[in-house]
């Protein structure tokens, strides 16, 4: 599978199915706040995204991180992964891989993209803001790519040994499964929160929040869904812009993380954008759900 092509082709391609899609500054994310009652002891990791790659100090000690990722670019489009290469891929096999990445001839015998263990990072933040939750980092080697931007990838290397952790607080529950994306009941509403979020499918999965026009319906989705590449839509469909002011990036399955989420009022989707091998994202087979937020 061609990570950086197949993500790329998603979000430039098939979300690009109207003309009314387009990247932008979020508006309805409030200024980031951690919920005090979810503060614990934790190790802490800071990672910084330029527009041109990744900052953070390395090597890595394994433990449960809070992590705090910061936009230091000018690009909203601030998409990345972060997962744990297995034990089983030697160093030399690894980097054969690494080389044909995005290339006609993928090493996809050597490791397939179901194979790695993504952890779920804090993800999407905006340009000169940050996105913070908490992770599970164990030891070994990770890959921190960016599959549609210019930051490329680079290699993360975690020393020591698994480490048991007390969870960490939350408010609510979040759970990821083919092809679901399962919310709680309880209302949503202004104040900063942390989401638990489950994998608990076969099939890795991610989830994004994306403010919607309060007119915007599950119809209109799956109509902007159906239409051909730049097709333009019929009148009276509200404009989509894909801009995620919360998310987590690929989340392996079995996996959990934990994301600090503060939205302001609105109708919001949250939808799982990782694709298939033939290039359409989870979301197009139904991976999605509405809430707002009062």
């Amino acid at each position: 599978m061609d990570l950086t092509l197949t993500r790329r082709t998603f979000l430039a391609g098939s979300l690009a199915i109207t003309s009314t899609l387009a990247l932008r500054s979020p508006s309805l994310a409030q200024p980031f706040a951690v919920p005090s009652h979810t503060r614990t002891e934790l190790l802490e990791l800071a990672l910084t995204l330029t527009d041109t790659g990744f900052e953070l100090a390395q090597p890595l000690i394994a433990g449960r991180y809070h992590v705090t990722v910061k936009n230091n670019g000018t690009s909203p489009v601030s998409h990345f992964g972060f997962g744990k290469i297995p034990d089983r891929i030697t160093d030399a096999q690894y980097e054969e891989w690494l080389q044909s990445i995005g290339t006609d001839k993928e090493r996809t015998d050597i490791l397939a993209f179901e194979d790695i263990a993504f952890v779920g990072v804090p993800d999407w933040p905006p340009p000169g803001g940050s996105a913070s939750g908490v992770v599970d980092i164990a030891p070994g080697r990770y890959l921190l790519f960016d599959p549609i931007g210019d930051r490329g990838a680079t290699t993360v290397m975690v020393d020591g040994q698994p480490v048991d952790a007390v969870e960490p607080a939350s408010d609510l529950t979040v759970t990821l499964r083919e092809m679901q994306i399962n919310l709680p009941d309880a209302a949503f509403t202004t104040a900063p929160v942390r989401w638990k979020i489950e994998n608990t499918g076969t099939m890795s999965h991610e989830v994004a929040i994306v403010p919607v026009d309060p007119a915007f319906t599950e119809d209109d989705l799956k109509l902007l869904f159906s239409l051909p590449e730049d097709a333009t839509p019929p009148p009276g469909v509200p404009a989509f812009d894909y801009q995620p002011v919360a998310a987590i990036g690929i989340l392996a399955p079995g996996h959990t993380s934990w994301l600090d989420v503060q939205l302001k009022p609105g109708h919001y989707l949250g939808a799982c954008m990782l694709p298939f091998s033939t290039g359409y994202p989870h979301a197009m087979d139904g991976m999605y759900a509405f809430f707002d937020v009062a």
